[in-house]
């Protein structure tokens, strides 16, 4: 797929989602009241904190986080809440626009920008941490590339990148997580077994291009960028579809976070990837 096309057809899929959410959000004065994910994501929350903690200290007053691809805000308003000054962009203006009013509504201040994430007006080597939550997947390898270029002009020398990311899946595996509903409003998908699946089937969704621990760690240009993690995770929780009970859908995570990085040999089995980069000086 070329990369004009690419991005007009994410930018259409979101939108047509997002811009009626935007409306009946506008109407609530209760809607988007929260920064953050829901509670049972706690976990990866903290995982992801715990990380970039690792690399720029606890303390993060005076330093800046970009977050590309920033969605509803979750993630953006997450990291404001830990002192970053933060930044955001999104190419789908319906995600701005909630992404906006969740900081607006939550009193944080968060610069969000609707922009292509391969070529945006952020400045030159201004970010101590850049991040990408479910984003890289979204692109074609060409836009990947010249989405990296743009991470490491924003960063500055010994800057690094947190990118998570859905893992390619075996093709049996995936029928057997398809038996399971998905109740998202963004993207709900209905079971394999139901009457609704044919049609499902049928439309047009969002490109994805979900790629493989291998891939992440030959993406980058030793010139430019040392690997520091690449961390397979979300074994345990692909079980948390099959429970709309909140307390046992946090103590699956829970289980995740304990357990996910003493199981790699199960790593085709895994959901999600943690990768850090590190701009080299």
């Amino acid at each position: 797929m070329e990369s004009e096309e690419n991005k007009a057809l994410q930018r259409t899929h979101y939108d047509d989602i997002t811009l009626p959410i935007y409306e009946r959000c506008l109407a609530d004065e209760s809607a988007l009241v929260g920064a953050g994910l829901p509670q049972r994501y706690m976990k990866v929350h903290r995982l992801v904190e715990a990380y970039v903690d690792e690399q720029l200290g606890s303390d993060h007053s005076g330093q800046a986080l970009v977050d590309f691809g920033c969605g509803w805000g979750e993630w953006a308003c997450y990291f404001a809440t830990l002192g970053f000054e933060v930044w955001a962009q999104d190419i789908s203006e319906g995600n701005v626009k909630l992404a906006d009013l969740r900081a607006q509504r939550n009193n944080l201040d968060v610069r969000i920008h609707t922009s292509d994430c391969t070529a945006t007006e952020f400045p030159d080597v201004h970010f101590d941490m850049a991040t990408g939550m479910a984003l890289v997947h979204h692109l074609t390898l060409e836009e990947e590339q010249r989405f990296y270029d743009e991470v490491y002009r924003v960063l500055k020398p010994g800057g690094y990148a947190l990118f998570k990311e859905p893992l390619k899946e075996m093709a049996w595996f995936r029928r057997v997580v398809e038996l399971v509903p998905v109740r998202d409003k963004r993207n709900p998908r209905p079971s394999r077994l139901s009457p609704q699946w044919k049609a499902y089937a049928a439309q047009e969704h969002e490109p994805e291009r979900p790629v493989s621990v291998a891939h992440f760690r030959q993406a980058f240009p030793p010139d430019k960028w040392d690997v520091v993690r690449v961390v397979p995770t979300g074994l345990f929780s692909r079980l948390d579809r099959l429970t709309r009970h909140t307390p046992t859908r946090t103590a699956i995570h829970d289980w995740d976070y304990r357990v996910f990085h003493r199981m790699t040999f199960l790593r085709k089995l895994f959901r999600n990837v943690i990768v850090i980069v590190r701009k080299r000086a």
